[in-house]
């Protein structure tokens, strides 16, 4: 809840999806809007100096294969580290001998490794003759990936692959695979004891076989100095695609409200070579049919699922208001129980000087419901850093985790009437959804308070509609 009064709102900004000075129904029209697939990302291997010098005592200027990135601003330690939905290969081939035989594969190297500890992992993995990958015993104890905090660690596994379960017959393919989930790390500021160290960095690889004479190096060391030899290779990660279109008319289910006017939509209609037509027996009132994409796109496999977003102009805000709120219209029809696991969302980002902007911020949930039109506030004055001039919003489908797959899509979510409002406001204030407040008892969902630099007031605000935790 907030103390202040909203009386003195100004919109700021108001988008439809319909060519300016037509008709009330009109024409579609993007109004300056952008789309982006969010499941297509540079690659974030690479090698560097960064962090390195400590690994396996090679001092300052070492190079090392890292996992992260450089930003645009500082959470407190550097402007390097690591952001959030990582999902990043880089990969190693190589040839068996004798592939009637079996071989235990092993490979070393030092690492340096600092992640949000059980939520971001550094794994190992191997392919097997079915294309699945499987996962070697980085720790001992779970058998998992690494996590957490290590640094300048030698690791050196070992698994067997039997004959018959290689790749194309006679071939090994290994991978570390750096991951991070939808919240908390160096980017959003958000990891508790930042040291901004990045994800990983790897250094003195090695790969060895065995089939029964003992460990056969695999060519030389990666040592990834320049004019060294380097067998892992950086490789692009699938992508799902970019569905979204303005749509003249659409149809839909709610029993109570029409929309006759233009609206924003991912139904896959075939647009991209290759993909879909998507449609859904079951629920079969989008256009022709057609249903928002729930096979993954160019990808095709569902560890790649749909992420898609449209973006907002920039607007310009005024950096003496304090309160700001959006507001959207959007047309849900997800269910948990027996669809493909798609939901809706938002978030928003800002900037005080044009060129620097934060991460993409929101409540770090995900939203679900109807089927029905409903009119969607979300105030989000402690997500805009104070001060700033400039913001942008973003309303997005995203499907992120498979838990919840359980059969085909609808036309959901369409998206109309999106405005920004900024109001006069003092501090605190809080954000909160109701079953994370103590009342009698202690609250039912985990909290934390973290200082977060350079803002000046405590701000909490309460959070309404069917949702769920981006994890």
């Amino acid at each position: 809840m907030t103390s202040a009064t909203k009386a003195d709102t100004t919109v700021i900004a108001y988008y439809d999806f319909s060519t300016p000075g037509t008709p009330t129904q009109g024409d579609p029209a993007w109004n300056g809007w952008t789309s982006a697939d969010l499941t297509y990302l540079e690659p974030k291997w690479h090698i560097d100096t960064f962090n390195a010098e400590n690994l396996n005592g090679h001092g300052v200027g070492n190079k090392a294969m890292y996992a992260g990135e450089v930003f645009a601003y500082d959470c407190g330690g550097t402007f390097e580290g690591y952001a959030n939905k990582y999902n990043e290969f880089l990969d190693w081939w190589g040839t068996v001998l004798d592939p009637e035989a079996g071989t235990l594969i092993t490979v070393d190297a030092y690492i340096n490794h600092d992640t949000e500890e059980n939520w971001d992992y550094l794994y190992l993995q191997y392919e097997d003759a079915a294309g699945s990958m499987e996962k070697f015993p980085l720790d001992a104890t779970t058998r998992q990936g690494m996590t957490g905090l290590h640094s300048n660690v030698f690791k050196s596994v070992s698994i067997s692959i039997a004959s018959g379960d290689y790749v194309n017959v006679d071939e090994v393919h290994l991978r570390w695979l750096a991951f991070s989930d939808t919240y908390v790390s160096d980017k959003d500021c958000l990891l508790y004891g930042y040291h901004g160290n990045g994800h990983t960095q790897l250094d003195d690889v090695n790969v060895y076989f065995d089939q029964g004479g003992g460990d056969v190096p695999q060519g030389l060391t990666n040592t990834f100095e320049d004019g060294s030899q380097i067998d892992w290779n950086v490789i692009q990660v699938p992508f799902v695609g970019d569905f979204a279109e303005v749509w003249d008319i659409l149809n839909d289910v709610d029993p109570c409200v029409d929309n006759v006017t233009p609206q924003m939509a991912f139904i896959d209609y075939g647009q991209i070579p290759g993909v879909g037509p998507s449609s859904n027996l079951e629920w079969p009132y989008g256009p022709e049919g057609h249903v928002t994409n729930y096979t993954y796109g160019v990808a095709g496999v569902i560890d790649y699922r749909l992420d898609n977003a449209i973006w907002s102009p920039v607007l310009d805000i005024d950096p003496d208001t304090a309160g700001h709120e959006i507001r959207f219209g959007v047309y849900r029809h997800f269910d948990l129980t027996s669809m493909a696991g798609q939901f809706y969302t938002w978030n928003i980002r800002s900037s005080t000087d044009g060129f620097i902007w934060t991460p993409w911020r929101n409540r770090q949930f995900v939203y679900y419901g109807g089927p029905d039109y409903i009119r969607n506030h979300q105030d989000v004055t402690d997500l805009v850093t104070p001060g700033a001039i400039k913001a942008q919003m973003s309303l997005e489908v995203t499907t992120p985790w498979t838990a919840y797959i359980f059969g085909g899509s609808t036309p959901a979510p369409y998206y109309d009437d999106v405005s920004w409002h900024s109001y006069g406001y003092s501090g605190p204030a809080f954000a909160y959804r109701e079953f994370e407040l103590a009342q009698d008892n202690f609250p039912h969902d985990a909290a934390r308070v973290r200082r977060t630099m350079n803002w000046p007031a405590l701000r909490f605000f309460a959070i309404s509609g069917a949702s769920r935790r981006m994890r």
